[in-house]
């Protein structure tokens, strides 16, 4: 429910952290209040980064409106750091870097306060802290270094230098092992002192073998310019004498994938016996920014690890895959996400290693190699113009079969504004304006997630359909007119539903 009124109106987290101020003001602030306000402000940042994501100029406006009225309240005294911190985070869970300014507001109010719970202050004696954080996560590297990001994510990139710098040359060597995750922020401060950090520990002989096979793994997922500062700490690893920890044993029980959704979002799903136990595997990939999720369920018995998968498959369809198909997978979108200069999560390290994967280095798929591929394995009488024409005209239904495609549309300030150029139109109209001005430009993007659609079916034993998305796909790639192929016929009319979902068809500038 509180999902569906933020989506329709976003602007609503406007008024929240007012309202969480005041209860919180209270002599007895209602908690479960509290946190219904926090889960609804987190929904509404996540409508608003997805705004963003489509350059809505909307979402640009109230995101910069709700940093200007949480600047405005830490600089009136009225937000504690507490309350702050669990506004960032959800800015944190929703994957929107919070502003400068917050950032600052944040340490500021960090520095001005006494005693913030059990987080320490960057560079104030954090040893207790971290011998908390390794009890407390059983000595889980990905668990800690998920716990640090957490409370990083709401910090100017200073302070997240100084908390790099102090896990890597802390005395626990779960907190050094956590370290190698700094590798990967967003801020290259961060992952310079890192780099340094790591450079002393190789000197020092102190990075284990599990560490040293860990930066071997993700040298390649860097920004090219700072691999041979990695080089040189394995180089000196080596003279050291320090040997590189083998892979641990993995036995892949399935490998599922869900559908490409309309954003280009795809996620993946492991399952893996380890001894007596099992784990569950996760991955979420996105066409144009690569791999924004990766995290590992371990400890899991059988049947909790299939009751897992269950409520998934409950409420995502979900295709049988392969390891092969998913290392392909990794290395493409690892390369998508390094050219939009976003690293991956330092949970892709767990899901690699738990998966059994050898080095995953990124490898981009071009869309035409994609398709020349796929249409190399269909046999050549399948390929024939005829076939090609049955296969476009199937299009039309392969949202009956395929519920994922019913979900392929596009929602963007380009679209809304295109749909919002005359205020009286027909549906059927506005379908053949987004034909013929908007979805011409898209179709190599179309092709792209059809073509990636082709290889996931293609994985399925039994699949029959998988050769038709592959020739639709070259379809797109040629020169048929989009209005006489069903299914991007189909996605027309899905954006202008979503475009009228959105309020676009009740005033004359619908939300985008």
């Amino acid at each position: 429910m509180a999902s569906a009124i933020m989506e329709q109106a976003p602007e609503l987290a406007l008024d929240l952290p007012d309202l969480m101020v005041a209860e919180n003001g209270k002599k007895r602030p209602n908690q479960g209040l509290l946190t219904a306000f926090g889960f609804m402000l987190g929904q509404g940042i996540e409508v608003l980064r997805y705004g963003l994501d489509r350059a809505s100029p909307d979402a640009a406006a109230t995101v910069a409106e709700l940093e200007r009225r949480l600047l405005e309240m830490g600089r009136a005294g009225r937000l504690d750091p507490a309350l702050l911190l669990v506004v960032l985070q959800h800015y944190g869970a929703a994957k929107l870097p919070p502003g400068d300014g917050l950032r600052e507001l944040m340490a500021g109010l960090m520095e001005r306060a006494e005693e913030f719970g059990r987080q320490p202050q960057p560079g104030a004696g954090p040893g207790a802290h971290f011998a908390d954080l390794v009890r407390e996560t059983g000595g889980d590297p990905f668990l800690i270094h998920g716990e640090m990001a957490r409370f990083g994510h709401a910090l100017p990139e200073e302070h997240r230098t100084a908390m790099a710098h102090a896990g890597l040359n802390a005395e626990q060597a779960a907190m050094r092992e956590a370290g190698i995750g700094w590798l990967l922020d967003e801020g290259a401060m961060v992952r310079a002192a890192a780099l340094d950090s790591l450079a002393g520990l190789a000197e020092n002989g102190a990075i284990s073998p599990v560490m040293l096979r860990r930066l071997i793994f993700l040298r390649n997922w860097l920004p090219e310019g700072e691999r041979p500062g990695l080089d040189a700490v394995v180089q000196t690893c080596r003279r050291k004498d320090v040997t590189c920890a083998p892979l641990p044993q993995a036995t892949i029980v399935d490998v599922a994938a869900s559908g490409i959704d309309g954003a280009g979002a795809q996620s993946f799903f492991v399952l893996v016996k380890e001894g007596r136990k099992h784990a569950v595997a996760s991955l979420l990939v996105k066409f144009g920014a690569g791999i924004p999720d990766a995290w590992v369920q371990h400890g899991l018995s059988k049947r909790e690890a299939d009751a897992f998968l269950m409520r998934i498959e409950q409420e995502v369809e979900l295709f049988d895959a392969s390891a092969p198909h998913l290392a392909a997978v990794l290395a493409h979108f690892l390369a998508i996400g390094l050219e939009a200069g976003k690293a991956p999560p330092f949970g892709l390290l767990d899901f690699v290693e738990t998966a059994g994967l050898s080095a995953v280095n990124p490898g981009r798929v071009s869309v035409d190699g994609l398709i020349g591929s796929l249409l190399e394995a269909i046999p050549p009488a399948r390929r024939k113009p005829a076939s090609a024409n049955k296969a476009v005209k199937a299009s039309a239904l392969w949202a009956e079969d395929y519920a994922f495609t019913d979900h392929w549309f596009e929602d963007d300030e380009d679209v809304n504004q295109a749909l919002s150029a005359k205020k009286r139109m027909s549906d059927a109209k506005r379908m053949d304006l987004l034909l013929a001005d908007i979805l011409p430009a898209r179709r190599l993007r179309w092709a792209e997630i059809i073509g990636w659609t082709a290889a996931l079916l293609r994985q399925e034993e039994a699949n029959e359909d998988w050769p038709a998305f592959a020739l639709v796909a070259a379809e797109l790639r040629g020169d048929r007119p989009l209005a006489e192929i069903p299914v991007m016929a189909r996605i027309a009319w899905a954006s202008v539903e979503a475009w009228k979902h959105r309020g676009g068809g009740k005033r004359g500038q619908g939300r985008s």
